[in-house]
């Protein structure tokens, strides 16, 4: 969690239903000193992934804009490459969903992974890509739809939210959205629907499966948080001391 110097303000414009405003989350780890999942009806703890390297937790005085802990994923020889999660009802997202995380990357590549759910097949990648925020959404007839927009450096804190807002009055009209310090910064349209990974965890870092070592997240990550719907407060942010 970061240290903050000006109120919330939401930036949502579209109307919101009352189950937007009500949705909880099903996963969320704070990372201050542990990998436990805090919500959801599965605890999907995460693990860390790579030979000889454990987590990482830095504090104020090891990176300003902390409060409590954030981990380091990749930034010093033996710090976690990645973090899994095993497949659970709460990682399979239906066709509206939120992602949440703070991050201070160290390196900015060609993609940079966030959040995924991802492997052979494909139901959601929350990502940077190409220096920019980016969600990638998989429908349920294999096809895949993006949003990006955003531009992020390395060396500093930023809010990072992905949403798919699926539209029940017209699905094919719904919308994948993303959110960088509170500003909507790209939207584009999906069919409403989602695709299902039996056998695929979630992967923070990098997908669960792995093999993603030139396109993996390395920096800081805190407060990462999954709603299975769309989560009102999320999009909403407060500038970090040091942005």
């Amino acid at each position: 969690m970061k240290s903050f110097l000006v109120p919330l303000v939401v930036v949502v414009t579209s109307t919101l239903t009352g189950a937007e405003q009500d949705v909880s989350p099903v996963s969320s780890w704070t990372f201050d000193g542990a990998l436990t999942d805090a919500e959801g009806q599965a605890k999907d703890h995460l693990t860390v992934s790579g030979k000889k390297t454990s987590p990482r937790f830095v504090s104020p005085a090891e990176l300003p804009g902390v409060k409590g802990k954030a981990i380091a994923l990749g930034v010093k020889a033996h710090d976690a490459l990645y973090l899994t999660a095993p497949a659970s009802a709460d990682v399979k997202l239906g066709p509206s969903y939120t992602i949440e995380a703070w991050i201070h990357p160290t390196q900015i590549l060609a993609w940079n992974r966030l959040v995924l759910n991802w492997g052979r097949a494909h139901a959601y990648h929350f990502a940077i890509h190409n220096g920019v925020l980016s969600l990638y959404h998989g429908q349920a007839d294999g096809k895949y739809l993006f949003a990006e927009g955003g531009p992020i450096h390395p060396g500093r804190w930023y809010h990072a939210v992905g949403v798919a807002r699926r539209n029940e009055k017209n699905p094919t009209d719904s919308k994948l959205e993303v959110y960088l310090n509170g500003k909507r910064t790209a939207s584009a349209t999906y069919d409403g629907t989602i695709r299902t990974l039996a056998n695929e965890g979630l992967g923070i870092g990098d997908a669960a499966s792995g093999n993603g070592t030139a396109i993996r997240f390395r920096g800081y990550i805190d407060e990462v948080t999954i709603w299975n719907g769309v989560d009102v407060t999320s999009v909403c942010t407060r500038n970090p001391q040091n942005s």
